[in-house]
């Protein structure tokens, strides 16, 4: 038992508990430990109280186990109060404890009533505690883990969250400008404001000239310089991609600096003119990927100069009045071009050069897109072709003497994949002439509004075996019902993207495609098909198919089916 100290015998336990109160607000902590000894000795009713002064007494003379023991008094004497549980969690906290005092809490809160005024206080202790972060989570993952983890985490990372790491901290900083490797991409496709050439440079710094691959966009158009600061500065840069920001002038300037450059590619939003095309690609000699997407010209004929090297070549003219003038020179730019193996020729609506193109003599020549051209005769292709567009093409004439010679003696025996879109002229007869080296052998394949090619022709196809292996089929805006659907189903086991908007079929063609015996078909396009109905999406959804599909208003086509 306690004993009362010999000044204190004749003080109430209030009175004593006062005393020592004031003494501990006067920082006299060793008499108000004697003070609130001799009140816990002498109370009956306040005893909680007392114990809560002495706890936090013992805590300032850091006698942490001593406060311990009086905090847990407190709660076997009082289970429904909440100063014992918050005395207690303040000590466990401050012994480094917080797991065990976090659980006082939620014991706490289980046993104190609702209603009572320190219940909102102990919930509070507990969801500061509960989302506090832990010693692990704010330990510096730069200071923890090894240089080799580090580098394989931030190789994940783009260019953009790159430069963010950049202000985390001084040490983060110091570690990411001193590895060179990690700026090797310079990256500014994710750009939303200008940006200026001391921004360029500091990453070109941070690689130490080490650049291979550098993508501009936004960049400010005053310092039309910035470009050759670049490649100047990065010898060893082998890619460059301008999505916009720059005239064609200052990728002149540039162009004999980057002599290690083997692709280059302009975006639309960057429009060059023919003559600026036709002199970058005599100046980079070690091209392989050259993409112009926005020429314009005034007319002038365009003298090409271009290395054996170039694998590679889109050119797409201007949507505009800088797109009716050009003039392409084919006959010379194929002569330039003898081991290209994909080639592009995109909206040269003014240039009646094509009407007589000969590509036979590009043996290498793989994939080819002659889109939106003046051309009226079918070209003369080489046979190693494997995918061929010629979409967009409203002038192209198949039963033209000369297209009808082309067709019958260039054969196209690799063939894999044709899209001939929006080709009004073809018709059945001559697009079986076309695959008839390739039988078999397609894969993908548009016909999307060639309004002379029916049901009749897409039958004959199939049953004739040119569609066997076919994974890819639109057929959008074509004279076609659920027969075709049907056949399909039966003859063309691989088929797993199928288009058919805007046609005539209904639901029982959608039974007989999910339904098929062989591969389930994995993607259905059936906007504005008004002939099927929402059962029939809903079915086709039910098997795992994604179906895209337009709810149509005008159902005169429509047949109640049982889908089920």
């Amino acid at each position: 038992m306690e004993l009362v100290p010999e000044k204190y015998r004749s003080f109430s336990a209030g009175e004593m508990q006062k005393a020592g109160q004031l003494l501990y607000r006067s920082k006299n902590y060793r008499e108000a430990l004697t003070a609130f000894t001799a009140a816990v000795t002498r109370s009956d009713t306040a005893i909680v109280g007392a114990l809560d002064n002495r706890a936090a007494t013992y805590t300032k003379l850091g006698d942490l186990q001593a406060a311990l023991r009086d905090a847990k008094r407190m709660i076997s004497l009082e289970r429904s109060g909440a100063t014992g549980y918050l005395r207690t969690g303040k000590i466990l906290q401050l012994m480094g404890k917080e797991d065990v005092a976090l659980g006082i809490y939620r014991y706490g809160l289980r046993n104190v009533p609702s209603d009572n005024p320190n219940h909102k206080l102990l919930q509070a202790m507990f969801d500061k505690l509960a989302h506090k972060p832990s010693l692990f989570k704010a330990v510096d993952p730069f200071l923890m883990l090894p240089v080799e983890i580090l580098e394989m985490v931030i190789n994940y990372l783009d260019f953009k969250n790159l430069v963010i790491l950049l202000r985390v901290s001084k040490q983060w900083n110091h570690f990411l400008t001193s590895m060179p490797r990690f700026w090797n991409h310079l990256d500014l496709s994710s750009a939303r404001k200008p940006v200026k050439l001391t921004t360029i440079l500091a990453c070109v710094r941070r690689s130490k000239g080490s650049i291979t691959h550098a993508t501009f966009n936004r960049v400010a158009t005053t310092k039309s310089n910035i470009l050759k600061h670049v490649t100047s500065r990065a010898k060893g840069l082998r890619h460059i991609e301008i999505m916009s920001g720059f005239a064609g002038s200052s990728m002149i300037e540039a162009a004999p600096l980057a002599r290690n450059l083997t692709t280059l590619i302009v975006w639309s939003d960057c429009g060059v003119t023919l003559d600026t095309i036709t002199r970058l690609l005599s100046l980079c000699d070690k091209l392989e990927r050259a993409e112009f997407h926005s020429i314009y010209s005034s007319g002038a004929a365009a003298q090409w100069q271009i290395s054996s090297k170039l694998r590679t070549l889109t050119l797409k003219a201007a949507q505009g009045v800088g797109s009716a003038n050009i003039t392409s020179n084919t006959d010379s730019l194929i002569e330039q071009i003898p081991n290209v193996s994909e080639l592009c020729l995109h909206g040269w609506v003014g240039d009646r050069a094509f009407d007589h193109l000969d590509l036979s003599k590009l043996e290498n020549l793989r994939s080819l897109k002659l889109c939106r051209l003046q051309s009226r005769v079918f070209p003369k292709l080489p046979t190693g072709i494997r995918n061929l567009d010629l979409s967009y093409n409203y002038n192209l004439d198949f039963h033209r003497l000369e297209s009808r010679h082309n067709l019958e003696n260039y054969n196209l025996n690799h063939l894999e994949f044709l899209d001939l879109c929006f080709v009004p002229n073809l018709s059945g007869s001559s697009l079986e002439t076309l695959l008839r080296p390739s039988k078999g052998k397609l894969q993908g394949f548009n016909i999307n509004n060639c309004s002379q090619v029916d049901r009749v022709a897409v039958n004959q196809l199939m049953t004739n075996g040119y569609l066997d292996r076919i994974v890819d089929l639109s057929l959008f805006g074509l004279e076609i019902d659920d027969s075709i659907l049907e056949t399909l189903a039966l003859l063309s086991p691989h088929l797993k993207r199928l288009h058919l908007s805007s046609t005539k079929i209904t639901g029982v063609g959608v039974k007989a495609l999910v339904l098929k015996p062989q591969e389930l078909i994995e993607e259905l396009v059936l906007t504005n098909c008004v002939g099927i109905s929402i059962d029939a999406v809903e079915f086709a959804k039910a098997k795992g198919i994604n179906v895209t599909f337009t709810f149509p208003d005008d159902l005169k086509y429509g047949k109640r089916v049982r889908l089920s």
